[in-house]
């Protein structure tokens, strides 16, 4: 996360656990929708607003990071 995690603890949230949940930065599709993924780190929030098609496809519709899809989780980089 460009040296961010080296200096600072992140924590990470789901709008809808409903739908995507996220620990420790992979974000996991759970069913059908959309949820907002936001990194708090050094006092800045990085967010991507996720789309779940269904449990092993999803898109990052708008972020802060850089992310790819792989078996229904999104690897987040920021």
């Amino acid at each position: 996360m460009n040296g961010y995690d080296d200096k600072f603890s992140v924590t990470w949230m789901s709008s809808n656990n409903e739908v995507a949940t996220v620990e420790d930065g992979v974000v996991n599709a759970v069913i059908k929708g959309s949820a907002k993924i936001t990194a708090y780190v050094g006092g800045k929030a990085f967010t991507c607003n996720v789309k779940v098609v269904d449990t092993t496809t999803m898109w990052c519709l708008s972020s802060d990071a850089i992310s790819s899809k792989k078996n229904g989780s999104l690897m987040t980089n920021f």
